[in-house]
């Protein structure tokens, strides 16, 4: 039995086996007496893996994880930007739209989340608060630059689409978002916090703005070949979850 993020102790006489694949932005620290009954700790990153080898030793197992391939062949990619928090606060949301606003930049920009949007508004943002899963995956596949700073991420699987799908992925420089292989650019943080277990890193709407002037500057030779490694490392270490797996087993 595989319990993933948090541990419910009332399933563990289910299976004889048991894993617990936790996030250490959500792991409370008031079930570590239960880690004893796990078999292994699969963990998504490798900052995981160093939060949890001082509790469980060897058992804590680096295995990463997987995301879906979203890749569409033949899209057409424009030369715009993707931001896609969700329903999530803590994707760097605020100061992606911040640097939009303060700095008047002038590239579109496309935000899928499920908050409100906030005011005031830019004609170089176009909020979606809903998408299908057909135009989802579209805009996936036709931004060139997807937008990821996040405080924290358990895994990061709007990291790992963006690789998926030959994007020109940026995420905040801090673990364990600078430890994803085929990563474009990283925007250094302008402060830290906690989150349970983990150290959170939040960046500066000027980072941001950094971040684009660097993005907008590459030559499509320079983005083809971002590309062909981002799509390279996703499928690398998706390879490398599954023999992971094959490995506990």
């Amino acid at each position: 039995l595989i319990f993933l993020e948090v541990c419910r102790p009332v399933f563990f006489d289910v299976a004889p086996r048991r894993w617990l694949a936790p996030n250490p932005e959500w792991w409370n620290a008031e079930d570590n007496h239960h880690l004893s009954a796990f078999e292994a700790v699969l963990c998504k990153t490798r900052d995981a893996r160093r939060l949890f080898a001082p509790l469980v030793g060897e058992r804590a197992v680096l295995t990463g994880f997987l995301s879906e391939d979203r890749h569409l062949p033949g899209q057409r990619v424009r030369r715009e930007f993707l931001h896609t928090p969700g329903g999530s606060i803590v994707k760097g949301t605020k100061a992606v739209l911040e640097a939009w606003h303060r700095y008047g930049i002038k590239h579109r920009l496309t935000v899928v989340s499920t908050l409100r949007p906030p005011a005031p508004r830019t004609s170089y943002v176009a909020w979606a608060t809903r998408l299908p899963e057909v135009p989802y995956r579209r805009h996936q596949n036709g931004h060139a630059f997807h937008l990821c700073p996040s405080e924290y991420e358990g895994w990061g699987h709007h990291l790992h689409e963006g690789l998926s799908v030959g994007a020109c992925v940026v995420t905040t420089d801090a673990p364990p978002m600078n430890d994803v292989d085929g990563v474009a650019l990283r925007i250094t943080p302008a402060e830290h916090g906690t989150q349970r277990l983990a150290t959170t890193a939040r960046v500066s709407p000027e980072g941001v703005r950094d971040a684009v002037e660097r993005c907008v500057s590459l030559s499509d030779a320079e983005l083809a070949r971002i590309g062909e490694e981002a799509r390279a490392a996703f499928h690398d270490q998706r390879d490398g979850f599954s023999a992971a797996l094959e490995t506990l087993l």
